[in-house]
């Protein structure tokens, strides 16, 4: 099996969707949004960007040879910070956990940020009991941030680009 990470274009939007609300009904307590309302939609918020070429934002992707299995976007100028980019709808298919391919996938998003020069900060939010995604953010170079996080809740992490 041959592992590869590419930004997602409008051909991968189907493939996409079909992934996004995959983790939408396995792990709704994960992401913000709701499986029933997101299935509803002609086009999720990241299809529509990878369709319009948007180079601000951006969904990365992990394929097992075609197959995509890991989802990994980023947005700039986030509500949360002014100038900083945030990782959002991190997720990998469950047949292929523990395999690297979130650390892979994290790498690779610091990567085009540093390469689209889009921002020096990048943020991300993880549940306090997604221990295993909170391990693998550390082990990435991000740092909790106390003063954005909500420790009954979530951490905020962030990492210098």
């Amino acid at each position: 099996m041959k592992i590869s990470y590419k930004v997602l274009t409008g051909e991968h939007s189907e493939q996409y969707r079909a992934l996004r609300l995959q983790s939408l009904k396995l792990y709704p307590e994960a992401f913000c949004a709701v499986y029933a309302e997101q299935a509803k939609l002609e086009k999720l918020y990241f299809q529509e960007l990878m369709e319009g070429d948007v180079h601000e934002h951006f969904m990365l992707g992990a394929f097992a040879d075609r197959q995509l299995v890991g989802l990994c976007g980023l947005v700039t100028n986030t509500q949360r910070l002014a100038k900083a980019g945030e990782i959002m709808q991190m997720y990998i298919n469950k047949d292929y956990r523990r395999l690297g391919l979130g650390l892979a996938l994290i790498k690779q998003v610091l990567e085009t940020v540093k390469a689209r020069k889009l921002t020096d900060t990048v943020l991300l939010e993880v549940l306090i009991d997604n221990s295993s995604a909170y391990k693998a953010y550390l082990k990435a170079g991000f740092c909790v941030d106390k003063n954005l996080s909500n420790p009954e809740r979530s951490w905020i992490m962030s990492i210098k680009v």
